[in-house]
């Protein structure tokens, strides 16, 4: 039983070594740093461009609001929110 036990262990270590040793190669832990950095780079522009296309594809802004409010935390939501009443008060006053 020691015998297995040993045998086993040292295969666990080598798949162990192996996949370190793959990991430092391709500098995965770099490659994850910049993906997370350009990702969130871009996330605004996303945004504005999907805000932007919002009127062209007949969807209310309300729609959009209700349907992401579950998902996004309060401490980001209620900014949101107020910036969305300020932009319909702003239009109330400019239309009437």
């Amino acid at each position: 039983m020691s015998i297995q036990w040993r045998k086993c262990a040292s295969q666990i270590k080598h798949v162990i070594q192996t996949i370190s040793k793959h990991y430092q190669m391709a500098n995965v832990s770099d490659s994850a740093v910049v993906l997370a950095y350009y990702t969130l780079l871009s996330l605004f522009p996303a945004l504005l461009v999907i805000a932007s296309l919002l009127p062209y594809l007949n969807i209310r802004t309300e729609t959009v609001l209700e349907s992401i409010e579950p998902m996004v935390p309060e401490s980001i939501w209620s900014p949101v929110n107020k910036i969305d009443n300020l932009n319909r008060d702003f239009f109330v006053l400019c239309h009437d």
